[in-house]
């Protein structure tokens, strides 16, 4: 029997091939980083040398930085877990700063979250005796070319004596110009300062049984501002006789060159400048000289620019007029005895019209018992007699007393009974 042959199998299907797996992509950045916290483990004041740890808590996979003006600049953090950035930054020597801001960055890619600002400021102080909060400012740049130069002392637990603090300026030394006690000095220039200065005090100090020796010092620019007339006037009198001398006083930019005129009578007349910007020229009128209420005008010039100003009371030369009437009134309506005053304060007051009011702040020295004046200003009453004087203390502490001594000299040379008033700084 024939049998059929057995049919060929079926050909195998061929096996699908695996789907091929797509690259791996990185974690999209989320489009706004975020600071969430960000502090300072300091909670006393520092010392160069210590170790200040910040920790900022955030957007992970940043990058981290922290600033503090005058110490640090954009200095970077570590991510030590992700979203957390730490540093451990040591103070370098030499380090000075007061209740410095501290500030935290994060970038992630091209954004960059809101600024942080860390809770607590910061103070570094050097452990060794310096100078604190020096006026004008280290590294700064004024027009005031007789500027106040103040700075407290920072002993660092030693005490300073006082007797032994020299104070110079580019090396000449100005400490008979200087008010100082055991917390801090003042003084101004005896001469107008030009270009960089440099201010150094030395002195001695004891700590524990031993004395020791220290200095600081610091740096500031002077350059020429505008000039500016603050105050002129003549006196005592308004009227002057043949043989009388006329003194004209000038409050003005320091350095310059000053004159005043005459009405046309006299034009130029040279002023000198007795001390820092304070000018002082005089006439002795002659036996030709006959006029009557000529405006004087004072002329301040330097590096070729002009100021001039009227003097408010007119003077006559030549005409006898003299002076009658007894005492004139001089009253002051503020400060009152025993009152506060602010660093700046005005005195104010009625006395005779068109009276020059001068006020001296004085403060007593407490081992010589000394009284030094350490403040002071002028004014011009107006018609009706009333005035306001603007004064300005140097750096002082809280609750230090003064005495307010205030004079008044009317046109005709006649002065008031001087008032002393005792008040106290805020």
């Amino acid at each position: 029997p024939l049998h059929a042959a057995p049919a060929p199998p079926p050909a195998p299907h061929p096996a699908p091939s695996p789907a091929p797996h797509p690259a791996p992509q990185p974690a999209p950045h989320p489009a706004h980083p975020a600071i969430r916290t960000f502090e300072l483990d300091a909670t006393r004041t520092l010392h160069p040398g210590d170790v200040l740890t910040l920790q900022m808590v955030g957007t992970p996979g940043g990058q981290a930085s922290f600033s503090i003006p005058g110490l640090a600049d954009s200095l970077p953090m570590r991510e030590a877990t992700p979203g957390t950035y730490v540093v451990h930054y040591t103070i370098p020597p030499g380090s000075m700063v007061r209740n410095a801001h501290v500030y935290g960055v994060l970038v992630l890619g091209s954004e960059r979250a809101p600024l942080a600002e860390a809770p607590t400021t910061l103070t570094v102080l050097p452990l060794v005796p310096h100078l604190d909060r020096p006026s004008p400012a280290a590294g700064s740049t004024i027009t005031d070319r007789t500027p106040r130069i103040t700075a407290f002392f920072a002993m660092a637990g030693g005490v300073l004596d006082e007797s032994s603090v020299r104070v110079t300026l580019n090396g000449t030394d100005v400490t008979r110009h200087c008010f100082i006690s055991k917390e801090f000095f003042t003084c101004t220039p005896p001469q107008p300062l030009r270009g960089p200065v440099r201010v150094e005090v030395r002195g001695r100090y004891t700590k524990g049984d031993a004395d020791h020796d220290w200095s600081d010092a610091w740096s500031f620019d002077v350059e020429q501002g505008p000039l500016v007339i603050r105050a002129a006037s003549h006196g005592p009198q308004a009227a002057y006789r043949v043989g009388d001398t006329l003194e004209v006083t000038l409050l003005a930019t320091a350095g310059a060159h000053a004159t005043f005129d005459i009405g046309e009578l006299h034009r130029g007349l040279p002023m000198k400048e007795t001390s820092p910007g304070t000018y002082v020229g005089s006439y002795q009128v002659q036996a030709d000289d006959h006029v009557e209420n000529v405006p004087l005008i004072v002329h301040l010039n330097q590096g070729g620019a002009t100021q001039s100003a009227q003097v408010a009371v007119p003077v006559s030369l030549g005409i006898d007029v003299a002076p009658t009437g007894g005492p004139f009134p001089l009253t002051v309506t503020a400060p009152l005895p025993h009152n506060a005053i602010a660093r700046s304060f005005q005195v104010s007051g009625v006395t005779a019209p068109n009276a020059h009011v001068s006020v001296d702040v004085m403060k007593t020295l407490p081992l010589v018992h000394t009284n030094v004046r350490v403040a002071g200003g002028d004014a011009v009453s107006d018609p009706h007699g009333a005035f306001v004087v603007t004064v300005k203390l140097p750096l002082t502490l809280h609750g230090m007393q003064f005495t307010l001594v205030v004079t008044a000299t009317d046109t005709f040379g006649k002065t008031a009974t001087p008032l002393t008033i005792p008040v106290k700084e805020k």
